[in-house]
């Protein structure tokens, strides 16, 4: 079952945070620390957590002193917890932005909490735990305005090239990695589902609707892109299609 710790000084905020956890899910273990050193504690004593919401600012009245950072730089110390989700809580809307290059966090939060919110980053942290346990997708990780981005292969339909970057096409969303070529990406890909169809375009096969080769563009499943076939892979791909 997915733990989770919350780290959050103010014990109504904690509770009520609590609260929208088992609402969403009963069986969810929580445990929850009001302070810096009683969450070191839990860290030792509680097994391995899958999900962390902590207060970036633990002390009020010291605006500097931002000791779930400090936590959360811990928690990143640990390989174990390398790409666990960090959820950051805060009222100060600046600390989030620090929090994001500092510790690469999932998500934040702002206080008063919304369950909607909650309850939408408790949703999908549940499906990937119990994809990872059971199916064990296979998925890359690449790196979105300083956070480690979680992809998974089975929901890339295809690759742009882009200036500075590459767009992922994916079943519900688009997602730009700067910095990123094909050339990078393409090592990365499984090569018996995934090919390159022009030197802008990669694309997943188990997406493509169909395939026009006059006009030498494929279309994909639920997809506005369409991807251009280059003249130099038009007949690797027919090859490459028919086996």
């Amino acid at each position: 079952m997915l733990k989770v710790l919350i780290l959050e000084d103010e014990q109504n905020s904690r509770e009520g945070l609590a609260k929208i956890i088992k609402e969403v899910d009963s069986k969810i273990e929580i445990s929850m620390a009001a302070s810096y050193e009683e969450a070191k504690q839990l860290l030792v004593s509680e097994g391995e957590f899958h999900l962390f919401f902590l207060d970036v600012n633990l002390d009020p009245s010291d605006k500097e002193e931002a000791m779930g950072i400090r936590f959360a730089q811990k928690i990143r110390a640990e390989h174990r917890y390398e790409f666990t989700p960090i959820v950051f809580i805060t009222s100060i809307v600046n600390k989030e932005l620090d929090a994001y290059r500092q510790i690469q966090c999932y998500r934040y939060i702002i206080k008063p909490f919304q369950v909607k919110e909650v309850e939408a980053i408790l949703d999908k942290v549940l499906k990937h735990h119990f994809v990872e346990k059971n199916e064990e997708r296979k998925s890359i990780f690449l790196k979105i305005e300083g956070v480690n981005y979680r992809i998974y292969l089975d929901e890339i339909k295809c690759v742009k090239a882009i200036n500075r970057g590459i767009q992922i096409f994916l079943t519900k969303e688009q997602v730009t990695v700067k910095y990123v070529t094909i050339k990078q990406l393409l090592p990365k890909l499984p090569q018996d589902t995934f090919f390159q169809c022009h030197r802008m375009y990669v694309v997943n096969k188990n997406y493509i609707d169909y395939t026009d080769y006059v006009n030498r563009l494929i279309a994909l499943k639920d997809c506005e892109e369409m991807a251009e076939i280059g003249t130099t892979y038009k007949n690797r791909i027919k090859e490459w299609l028919d086996d």
